[in-house]
C-alpha cells in the first residue's frame, strides 16, 4: 500500500532504499513525497524542500540514482560540490557519503537498485568494464523523470494491464541509466590493440546499428562514427562474428521485420514494413527473409492473423 512520507518512519525509508542516513533527526519524516517500488527498484519521490540538508550513503551492493526533475539540487561528495539542474542525474556509489541540499523548490527522485541489476543491463547493451560511476558527474537524463512519473502514476492507479506495463519500467529505466553513465565515449573506442578494445568497439557498433536500424546504414559512416577504419571494421566483424557488417545489418533488419509481422493485424502491409527497413526490391527481400526466418513474410503474417 502507498504510504506518504509524512507518516513514514525514516527507518522504513532507510531499510527500503538500503541507505544509511546521517544526522537525519526529525527531517526525514517531513519529506513531502512517497516511497514506492517499481519492479525491483525502490523509489522515493521528494516534492518538498529538505531542511536541513540530507546526508546519506548507499549500502553495498546498492547504487542510488539522484534525479533532479524540475529544480536545482546541490550535492557534495568527496570534497566536491556539484549542482544538478532540472533534468540532470547523479549516480551515488555504495559506501560513499553524499550531502544533498534540496532547499530550492522542485521535485527529486531517489532510486535504489542492486549492482546485479546494473550488470545485467550492461550485459544486455554489450557494455564491458567496471561500475566506477564516480568518474562521471551530472548527466542529462530528463527522459527518466518521465518514466518514473508514469510508473508512479500507474502503480497508484493499480490493476490489470497497468501491472503488466509496470513490470517493464524497471528494465527500461536501468537501460537508460546504464547507457548514460557507463557507456564509454566514442573517442575511447578508436584503438583495437587488444581483445578488450575489440569487444568494446564491437559493442559500440552493435548499439549504433540497433539505434539506426531503419536508416541507411553504411560501413563508412559507422567506421567514421566509431573512429576506426573501414578495414578495421570488416576485420572485426569477420573475426568475432564470422560475417560482414552488411550481412549482420541485413539479418537484424529481417529479424526486426519478423517481429513487426508477428505483432501485425489485418491492416499490416508487408511492403510498407520492408520499405521502412530499406528493402525496395520485393523479390530480393522475400529471398533474404526466407533465408533468415525459414518462411516467406506472407506466411508469417498469415500465421499471426490465424491467432
Amino acid at each position: 500500500m502507498r504510504r506518504t512520507a509524512e507518516t513514514l518512519p525514516w527507518r522504513d525509508v532507510s531499510r527500503a532504499l538500503a541507505v544509511e542516513f546521517g544526522a537525519v533527526g526529525a527531517a526525514l519524516p517531513a519529506l513531502g513525497g512517497c516511497l514506492q517500488s517499481i519492479g525491483q527498484l525502490a523509489c522515493l519521490r521528494i516534492d518538498a524542500a529538505l531542511a536541513p540538508a540530507l546526508t546519506l550513503k548507499p549500502r553495498a551492493p546498492r547504487y542510488l540514482l539522484l534525479l533532479s526533475v524540475d529544480g536545482e539540487t546541490l550535492v557534495s561528495r568527496r570534497g566536491r560540490q556539484l549542482r544538478l539542474q532540472a533534468g540532470e542525474a547523479l549516480m551515488l556509489a555504495p559506501d560513499s557519503w553524499s550531502g544533498i541540499d534540496a532547499s530550492q523548490p522542485g521535485r527529486r527522485y531517489l532510486v535504489a537498485f542492486d549492482e546485479a541489476l546494473l550488470r545485467a543491463a550492461m550485459a544486455e547493451l554489450d557494455l564491458f568494464g567496471d561500475l566506477n560511476c564516480d568518474r562521471r558527474g551530472a548527466v542529462e537524463l530528463s527522459a527518466a523523470s518521465g518514466l518514473l512519473a508514469d510508473a508512479l502514476h500507474r502503480q497508484q492507479a493499480g490493476g490489470g494491464a497497468s501491472d503488466l506495463i509496470l513490470a517493464c519500467y524497471d528494465r527500461i529505466l536501468l537501460l537508460s541509466v546504464v547507457e548514460a553513465f557507463f557507456a564509454a565515449p566514442v573517442a575511447q573506442r578508436t584503438a583495437l590493440s587488444d581483445p578488450a578494445a575489440e569487444r568494446r568497439c564491437l559493442a559500440a557498433v552493435k548499439r549504433y546499428i540497433r539505434a539506426n536500424l531503419t536508416g541507411d546504414l553504411q560501413v563508412e559512416a559507422m567506421a567514421d562514427t566509431l573512429g576506426v577504419s573501414r578495414r578495421q571494421l570488416y576485420y572485426l566483424f569477420d573475426r568475432m562474428l564470422g560475417v560482414t557488417p552488411l550481412e549482420y545489418i541485413r539479418r537484424l533488419k529481417v529479424q526486426a521485420i519478423y517481429q513487426e509481422l508477428a505483432r501485425g493485424d489485418r491492416r499490416t502491409n508487408i511492403t510498407d514494413i520492408a520499405l521502412k527497413y530499406g528493402f525496395s526490391n520485393p523479390g530480393r527481400f522475400s529471398q533474404h527473409y526466407k533465408r533468415y526466418i525459414g518462411e516467406l513474410p506472407s506466411q508469417t503474417l498469415k500465421q499471426t492473423l490465424r491467432g
